[in-house]
């Protein structure tokens, strides 16, 4: 995942191949609603986030065999420095011996009350 970070923080479309699994089905969810890239076409097509900068926050993984999984709260960080504090889920595997991106999920944490009010307007 820190791969992933660098790589994307770095805008380098051409590492994609050796980040994200060869599975079609690999999919990658961001925050904003039309940011659900369900196959792997879509998600080449959405890398990497030009001028976004992704830092790790509190990373933590596992492993079992040769699927892994993790949880993060990695900050984007904007052209003009503002930080956005996210979330983010993933899920692994092992390809030819390398650890790659299945699925991923991006979310922000949002008060109950105001996701509520957002999803009611």
């Amino acid at each position: 995942m820190l791969r992933y970070y660098d790589r994307a923080s770095a805008a380098d479309a051409g590492s994609f191949d050796l980040l994200v699994s060869r599975e079609e089905a690999s999919t990658i969810i961001g925050t904003a609603p039309h940011e659900w890239h369900g196959s792997r076409d879509k998600w080449k097509a959405a890398f990497p986030p030009i001028g976004l900068r992704v830092e790790a926050g509190d990373l933590q993984a596992w492993e079992e065999g040769s699927i892994g999984w993790l949880s993060d709260t990695p900050s984007f960080i904007l052209p003009d420095g503002t930080a956005i504090g996210t979330r983010v889920t993933a899920v692994m595997r092992q390809e030819d011996g390398e650890w790659k991106l299945v699925q991923a999920h991006v979310s922000l944490g949002v008060p109950d009350e105001l996701a509520l009010e957002l999803a009611t307007k």
